[in-house]
């Protein structure tokens, strides 16, 4: 198993097109959003594992025995205590289908938690924009990374940072490629939405509401900036990922008429034992 060194990761646009509802994993072979890959061949891969910002991936081919052995090992002895060593609590892990019965081979120390979540999609086609309520109190503004190191003292700007640098890796990037906006009142981020990442003509969204301003139609006001923005510029599809738990998330989803894309199972594991 091989770390892709030199950056020539449009080599593996094929291979995650078979997880293309994680638009994260083509984001990052397309160096939009940052990433890593380690793969069985660097000239020509046919298995890949992914560390993206929403998460780890898995793709190619399965009954690629070298490359699941080699990441097998790699998980245990490098994966794991990495995490441990960083603090960190959780991993999430994604693929298709298809990988599932290796999958659990290959994590077999961390055997895996699965869960239901729901991916939406809305076409500029079917983009209908749809009145917003907000009090004079209420102000709905693009965020860029000057406004977020002006105002670091409201209450939720420092959530919004690591948002923005999680998924984008720098304030620069950010800013050329990626979109945000937010609903402020006096000194508190309300309700605030990011582009998760981006590639050719697609984008997908999160959403995020303080939860005293919960069930007043914050997210809706948000999400309609972020659709106008969108489809107003280059894009011409927006998807938008949720636990489908999470009623309130598909709600919203729902009226802002995102329809279902797809339901899927993903994958988690904590990296201390005890708490797994």
């Amino acid at each position: 198993m091989q770390k892709v060194v030199n950056g020539d990761y449009h080599k593996f646009q094929k291979l995650f097109q078979n997880i293309s509802w994680e638009l994260s994993g083509l984001a990052v072979t397309a160096k939009i959003n940052p990433g890593s890959i380690w793969t069985n061949d660097v000239n020509n891969p046919t298995s890949a594992f992914m560390a993206s910002p929403e998460g780890y991936m898995i793709a190619g081919d399965p009954k690629n025995l070298d490359f699941n052995k080699k990441l097998k090992i790699w998980f245990e002895h490098k994966f794991l205590p990495w995490g441990l060593n960083e603090n960190y609590n959780t991993f999430e892990i994604y693929f298709n289908p298809g990988w599932k019965e290796v999958a659990l081979e290959i994590f077999h120390a961390r055997k895996l938690i699965s869960y239901q979540r729901r991916h939406y999609i809305i076409n500029k086609s079917d983009w209908q924009p749809q009145p917003t309520d907000l009090s004079i109190n209420m102000k709905l503004t693009k965020i860029n990374s000057a406004f977020v190191e002006d105002n670091l003292n409201f209450r939720n700007m420092l959530h919004l940072k690591k948002w923005i640098y999680n998924n984008w890796g720098s304030y620069e990037n950010f800013d050329n490629k990626g979109f945000a906006f937010a609903i402020i009142h006096k000194d508190i981020v309300v309700s605030w939405s990011v582009a998760d990442c981006c590639y050719r003509d697609k984008c997908e969204i999160g959403i995020h509401t303080d939860l005293k301003f919960t069930r007043k139609n914050m997210a809706h006001s948000v999400v309609q900036a972020m659709l106008k923005y969108a489809f107003t510029n280059s894009f011409t599809q927006i998807g938008w990922h949720c636990v489908e738990s999470n009623i309130a998330s598909c709600k919203t989803a729902q009226k802002s008429k995102f329809h279902l894309e797809r339901k899927y199972t993903a994958n988690y594991g904590f990296f201390n034992p005890l708490n797994h």
